[in-house]
């Protein structure tokens, strides 16, 4: 029995020795494959909010954004993973603060913000790069809101009320402490 014993640990160190160590051929060492076993693949969910009419405002020194009749997010991930989800606002406010040091409470998310403005006549299409956090719903009126953040400092927001606005939000995490590659 000894002997079985010590014969598998010298398969295993000379079969997983090189995975841990092995060098690309730019020189630098590659992550270990034990890291794969031991932490599981957590897949990147992207975030979409889609509003009939939503208003953007400067409020002092920051922007307060307020997309009506948000009644779902949608979620879906990047690929290799190709999953999809529909969240309630309530979800999407629970993963925002779970995750720890991978929330975007910590991280707050990158954004855009797209739809139409009236401008006199006519009607034009606009985007804006901001950084939300804060995310609030009103269950009573289905307002959602954060408040918003110049990506830039010398960027101007287009302030107004923009029709048919859809919001899409980086990678995050779907936390799930009972499976946490979901």
């Amino acid at each position: 029995m000894k002997n079985t014993l010590k014969i598998l640990a010298l398969i295993s160190a000379v079969t997983v020795a090189p995975l841990t160590f092995a060098v690309s051929s730019a020189g630098t060492e590659a992550p270990s494959s034990t890291a794969a076993v031991t932490s599981p693949h957590r897949p990147d969910w992207l975030f979409v909010f889609d509003s009939p009419k939503a208003t953007l405002e400067k409020e002092g020194d920051h922007y307060t954004l307020k997309m009506q009749d948000i009644t779902n997010v949608n979620a879906f991930t990047d690929r290799p993973d190709r999953k999809a989800k529909v969240l309630t606002p309530s979800e999407f406010i629970t993963y925002w603060h779970a995750g720890g040091a991978d929330s975007f409470v910590v991280d707050h998310p990158n954004a855009a913000l797209t739809g139409a403005i009236d401008d006199k006549n006519r009607t034009i299409a606009t985007d804006e790069m901001v950084i939300l956090s804060h995310p609030t719903y009103d269950k009573r009126t289905r307002v959602f809101s954060f408040t918003v953040e110049k990506m830039t400092k010398n960027e101007i927001l287009q302030i107004g009320v923009l029709k048919n606005a859809s919001l899409f939000l980086d990678y995050g995490y779907i936390y799930n402490p009972t499976n946490a590659a979901d």
